[in-house]
């Protein structure tokens, strides 16, 4: 399930400096992606990092079982993008999430968040309406990556929004664009209609015709 939340934080005033042109799209908005291109960003890795930690109760997709509390354990972000790997548990269970995070020039926060599946062994149950992310580890440099099919069929209960990759590199070494430092493969998907599909993805050279490296099949719910 998608949770999007806007906080008020005068404690990051100057984590962004926004400069060009701040009319934004309702699409944008809503759904918290890229940036107009004439919208430039500076970034302070290390306050946004304290903020999504300090507010991970708040905007996770879930709620902690047995009435615990959620920590993160790392947090990873995409370059040149808004948007991070989050990873948090309770002491029971540890769990992923892809964040989109905007910082307004009225120090407003926005950020939205989608659970992200990485075990193909758990079943993953979503609603009409929802919002998730398959995410796998992969290293681009060897020329693998996670592929799957896009639905064709209007009427099959997913559909395959996005992909990108969100490298292992520390913030510090993001803008060095670093080659052979693997990460996490993510595809995006939106739950469109109700029913059974099983998102089928392999790891593979795109050009090689031999047995892919290894094979993920996740069991997904609409409801």
């Amino acid at each position: 399930m998608q949770k999007k939340y806007v906080f008020f934080a005068i404690m990051l005033v100057g984590v962004l400096v926004l400069s060009g042109c701040t009319n934004k799209s309702d699409k944008n908005e809503e759904m918290g992606l890229e940036q107009p291109e004439d919208q430039k960003f500076e970034y302070d890795y290390a306050d946004v990092r304290k903020y999504l930690t300090d507010h991970i109760s708040e905007y996770a997709p879930e709620d902690p079982v047995l009435g615990g509390t959620w920590y993160v354990t790392d947090i990873r972000f995409e370059e040149n993008k808004n948007r991070a790997l989050i990873d948090y548990e309770d002491g029971h269970i540890a769990v992923k999430a892809i964040v989109d995070y905007r910082i307004e020039s009225n120090n407003t926060v926005w950020v939205s968040a989608i659970p992200a599946y990485f075990d193909d062994r758990e079943p993953v149950k979503v609603k009409v309406g929802d919002r998730f992310a398959i995410a796998l580890s992969a290293n681009p440099s060897t020329g693998f990556s996670w592929i799957g099919e896009d639905a064709e069929n209007s009427s099959r209960p997913l559909s395959r929004m996005e992909s990108g990759f969100i490298s292992d590199a520390s913030e510090q070494d993001i803008a060095l664009s670093m080659t052979g430092i693997g990460g996490i493969n993510y595809i995006i998907y939106d739950a469109v209609n109700s029913g059974a599909e099983k998102i089928k993805l392999t790891y593979q050279r795109p050009w090689e015709s031999v047995q892919p490296l290894e094979t993920k099949i996740f069991n997904v719910t609409v409801e």
